[in-house]
């Protein structure tokens, strides 16, 4: 499942005590995912609402055991965060 879940309180819902979820953190500079949004055609957020979601996410803390990805091509993120979880499972 993928999902914004910006604030905490909604990743403790979400996840809650099942240790077998994992939380990814796609952190992106703002200004390369406005370019990526503006690219997009047809997609249900438009870049107008990006800075609203820039000031209130609440970046996961390393008591949340988060799996943070930074930047990339998409395809390289797909790939890191396949590999990554892969480890979780050995």
């Amino acid at each position: 499942m993928t999902c914004s879940a910006l604030k905490r309180f909604y990743r403790d819902i979400i996840i809650g005590h099942r240790p077998e979820v994992r939380l990814v953190y796609l952190k992106g500079r703002q200004d390369v995912i406005q370019r990526r949004l503006a690219a997009r055609h047809d997609h249900f957020m438009p870049p107008t609402l990006l800075d609203s979601q820039f000031s209130i996410l609440e970046e996961p803390s390393p008591d949340e055991k988060p799996i943070v990805v930074v930047g990339g091509e998409p395809a390289e993120i797909a790939r890191e965060i396949a590999q990554r979880l892969r480890k979780f499972d050995s």
